[in-house]
């Protein structure tokens, strides 16, 4: 039998990865296109296949006070009604020395207003020295990044990313308990846009008479979950708003499993094991455990939605207040 012809060894370098050199940090990955897929090892394409699926921040028209948001006004009109007129200087620069002091630690989610007109500032403000948690959560200041783990893992977005708190899935406020979420998460990433949103929703009717009852301290007004979004932002309002859901066709049973994925990592971690490795061994026995892993995906459209407003005592426990409020892209199950 003749010798079979090959090839002379080459010296040429190729862009294509060897097999015996390490992995690149994901943070590192070279363009998965330089790849031709019969040369991956499986570790590789699923991290290829991890950064293809992250979400990209999408284009959205900003916003100014000249915004129109319904009722022939705009969103200036709509900030100085909530602030009694034009805030006087001494207000603007103690505004803006609080978001320059407490944006770079404390509250680091006021750092998207570093730069906003005084009348959007001054809401930031407000909404940092209350109870609520609306600007942790609903605002823009984790990106859409922020809103699809929220919806994924639960992750709380109040805590610091990367904390063991966070990547935990531990509720803010709930000492250790999984941070309550619904299939859904959303956010109103423009400032201006979130301002407003929160200006209107506090002088709303319904809003203002659940707040205007006699102070019973263990008797909360209940909240609101109906109220339209185009009522409060107008017609086109509800483009400021983003968000993703879980995938599938029943959202109580995608968020049922959800909750059982995210307990089953948890315990993993309560054992050692770091966040990527016990979402790895859960995975990798979820078929034995009959335990599907939760997706999400882009919520398409907002239009037609509505907000959600959720009361509670106020700092100093003398009467009740907007203690959060998000957007839903269908009516929110209670």
């Amino acid at each position: 039998m003749p010798p079979i012809d090959r090839p002379p060894p080459t010296t040429e370098t190729t862009d294509r990865p060897s097999r015996l050199e390490p992995l690149a940090p994901p943070d590192a990955l070279p363009d998965p296109r330089q790849y031709d897929g019969k040369y991956l090892t499986p570790e590789i394409e699923r991290v290829i296949k991890s950064h293809q699926d992250r979400p990209a921040e999408t284009e959205r028209k900003p916003w100014t006070l000249d915004t129109p948001v319904g009722k022939n006004e705009t969103a200036g009109d709509v900030l100085r009604r909530h602030h009694g007129d034009e805030l006087p200087p001494e207000t603007v620069r103690k505004n803006a020395d609080y978001i320059a002091e407490k944006g770079n630690d404390k509250s680091p989610w006021l750092k998207e207003a570093a730069d906003a007109d005084p009348l959007v500032q001054s809401v930031y403000v407000e909404r940092d020295q209350s109870v609520g948690h609306d600007l942790q959560r609903h605002e823009g200041w984790r990106g859409d990044q922020g809103q699809h783990d929220r919806a994924l893992y639960q992750r709380d977005p109040h805590h610091p990313e990367n904390s063991p708190e966070y990547l935990r899935s531990n509720d803010f406020f709930g000492q250790g308990r999984l941070h309550d979420c619904w299939g859904y998460a959303t956010h109103i990433p423009d400032p201006v846009a979130y301002a407003t949103t929160y200006a209107r929703i506090a002088e709303h009717p319904r809003v203002k008479d659940a707040l205007s009852g006699p102070f019973v301290r263990d008797n909360e007004p209940l909240a609101i979950r109906d109220i339209p979004i185009d009522e409060i932002l107008g017609p086109d309002g509800h483009a400021a708003i983003s968000g993703y859901e879980l995938a599938g066709d029943n959202m109580k049973e995608a968020t049922a499993d959800r909750r059982d994925w995210i307990r089953a990592v948890r315990a993993e971690i309560d054992k050692g094991l770091t966040s990527d490795e016990a979402e790895e061994k859960v995975r990798s026995s979820a078929a034995d455990m009959n335990l599907p892993e939760p997706a999400v995906r882009p919520i398409e459209s907002f239009a037609g939605g509505m907000f959600s407003v959720q009361f509670g005592l106020n700092r100093d426990k003398s009467g009740f207040e907007i203690v959060s409020f998000h957007a839903s892209p269908r009516r929110v199950e209670s």
